[in-house]
Formats: structure tokens, sequence, C-alpha cells
């Protein structure tokens, strides 16, 4: 079957990395070929012809979920799995690495601070008000992170140096989950670009720098314990008893 030999890549506004992997899919000439999927009202009756799906971006275009979901159910192989989002969320990721060993920064879930119209103070009643502000800011320090619970992009994300600047972005947050998240200043920041639990490629990466120059290449090669102590850790292979 032809589909068992198209990959299909779904992508927002990037370009740099989809383009060249469509290119060098394509230039191999192994049978295989890469392009943009196209897709509108889909039936349950439609195939959609890949064999593999690359989703960038589903986290911001919802209508591609349950997508992505149903290419799971014709057989093709969507990378991220699409059915890890119903547990994909930072404070749960957070507390996960935590469990598994991963050095993390301390973080708190807060209640949201604005609800729909149809969410009475019956609907409530199991929240504690006021938020207990002292024990949660004892807990992270400060200077600390405010930023959603879900989502990406650096979206809603504010650097919170007191009380006064913490309440205000919180109460601007409105309907949002937000997390409250220890800050750390960095020396170095490594991304590691992770297939299976096999290969792992350390990168670093600056966030601070335009979005075509983050990933830096050319620097020395880490430290052999630094290099050991991020692989393991993208591996998770030291995770803590009764998890």
């Amino acid at each position: 079957m032809t589909n068992q030999l198209k990959v299909g890549l779904l992508v927002g506004r990037e370009r740099s990395f989809p383009d060249a992997l469509i290119a060098e899919i394509n230039r191999r000439n192994q049978g295989v070929t890469a392009d943009y999927v196209s897709a509108g009202g889909v039936t349950m009756d439609d195939l959609l012809g890949y064999r593999v799906l690359v989703d960038r971006i589903s986290h911001d275009v919802p209508f591609y979920q349950p997508l992505l979901k149903y290419a799971v159910l014709q057989g093709t192989y969507v990378i991220n799995n699409p059915f890890w989002r119903i547990a994909d969320d930072k404070f749960f990721g957070t507390a996960l690495a935590h469990r598994l060993g991963v050095a993390v920064p301390k973080t708190v879930v807060l209640p949201n601070h604005s609800h729909s119209p149809d969410v009475s103070s019956e609907s409530l009643r199991n929240l504690i008000y006021p938020l207990g502000w002292e024990r949660i800011v004892n807990y992270v320090g400060l200077p600390a992170i405010l930023k959603p619970h879900w989502g990406g992009g650096w979206r809603h994300v504010h650097l919170v140096h007191d009380m006064e600047e913490l309440w205000r972005a919180y109460d601007n947050s409105g309907r949002l989950t937000m997390i409250l998240q220890e800050y750390i200043q960095w020396d170095q920041y490594i991304r590691c670009l992770c297939i299976g639990q096999d290969n792992i490629l350390p990168v670093r990466w600056d966030p601070t720098r335009p979005h075509f120059e983050r990933y830096a290449g050319g620097h020395e090669p880490l430290a052999p314990e630094l290099h050991g102590r991020v692989v393991a850790d993208a591996r998770c292979v030291e995770s803590s008893p009764g998890l």
C-alpha cells in the first residue's frame, strides 16, 4: 500500500525544520516521500494515506488532535503520541520527573483566578480561599516564574520578583490554570533530542537569542560528568522507589 510509504507534517509558522525534513526524505529516493498534510472536514471513512505523521502544531490547533487520534486508528505512527496529551501538563510532568530522580524546580499548581459564568460558588466549595500565598511563596521562593499549566511558546509567562508583581500577574491570568515555579538562573541551557530512550543528543540552546540562532553548535563538548547526567535524566533511568 502506498500509504505505508508517506510521511506527513502538521506545522505552524516554523519552516526551517519541516522544510529540511521533507527535502531530506525526498532527496534520499528510498521509496518514502514526505509532504505537508492538508485536511478539512474529515469523515469516519476517509483514509489519510500516511504511514507516519509528525505533529508540530496540534497544541495550538485543537482540530488536529482528533485527526491525529483517528490516524492512529488507521495504523499510522504519530509523533508525538496524541494519546499522551491527557497527561501532558506542566505540573504532572514536573512531578513525574521529580519522582524519577530528575532535578526540577519547586512547583505549585494554582486554582484558576476566574471561571466561566456557569460556575457558581457552590461549584467551588472544595477550594481554599483566600489562597495561602505566604506558604506558597515560602516553598517556591522569589523571584519565581508564573506560567500556564498548559501551553507553550513563552505565552503568558511572567518573571515575578515580589508579591505585588505576583498578585498583579495572577489577577490578569483570567481562566488560565497557572503554575508558580522556582526561578533558576541557568549557566548552560541544554536540550536533549531523544529517539526512543537509546539515541540521545544533548544540544546547547539559548532562548534569549533570535529564533533561528537558539540552537548553538561549534562549542566545546560538555564535561563528561555533566554529559552523563543530562543523558541519564533524559532517559529517566534512575527512577525513585515506589513509583
